[in-house]
């Protein structure tokens, strides 16, 4: 990604963020973003989710040091790709993404910071449906799409499986997201989607 201040700082607190929950996280920053990283990055079969702030364009991705990545020539498959650059989710593109196995990609700019993506990473690496996070963090005006299935990224190994029970209670889930529903979390009230016996099963901390 590019060393602009605000960019860094996102990307920075996504990084924190992931590993609170206990993701093993890494950033590259400026000339640590280059082609060969990230294709080291990209073939990792661990990974789950690879993000970018950057420039971008319909045919790919500029990475910071001026390099492009514009096809995949490795599998990307069982992956998650979220680019905040404009004109990456336009063909030719997107039909790389897939075509080289991706689950799920957003891509796309927000034009009036990239904000947003802290509110995007706090509930889609808690297990909710990438598409719909976005959909609650970003403003209308921001010119970014999703596609894609199988979109809850995985939950890190100490996490344990994602619970399966689909209900609208907070029992058993306190800072957790109940499955494809409501929050139990400390920055719930926040972001308004606390389940509504959180403060009765969970307290309010």
């Amino acid at each position: 990604m590019s060393t602009i201040s605000s960019a860094v700082g996102e990307i920075n607190t996504a990084h924190s963020m992931a590993k609170s929950i206990g993701y093993v996280s890494t950033t590259a920053i400026g000339s640590a973003e280059n082609l060969t990283n990230v294709l080291n990055y990209l073939s990792c079969s661990n990974l789950k989710l690879w993000g970018r702030i950057g420039h971008g364009y319909s045919g790919g991705l500029q990475l910071a040091n001026h390099e492009t990545l514009s096809s995949f020539p490795i599998t990307i498959q069982n992956k998650g790709i979220i680019a905040c650059s404009p004109g990456v989710f336009n063909q030719p593109f997107k039909s790389r993404v897939f075509g080289a196995g991706a689950n799920w990609f957003i891509g796309g700019i927000c034009l009036q910071s990239s904000s947003y993506l802290n509110c995007w990473a706090d509930k889609a690496l808690r297990q909710m449906d990438v598409c719909l996070a976005l959909n609650l963090c970003t403003p209308l005006s921001c010119m970014i799409g999703c596609e894609g299935q199988d979109r809850i990224i995985p939950p890190p190994a100490s996490v344990g499986p994602t619970p399966t029970p689909d209900n609208s209670s907070c029992k058993e889930y306190c800072g957790l997201q109940v499955p494809k529903g409501c929050w139990c979390d400390d920055l719930c009230d926040k972001y308004n989607d606390c389940c509504e016996d959180k403060q009765i099963q969970c307290g309010s901390g």
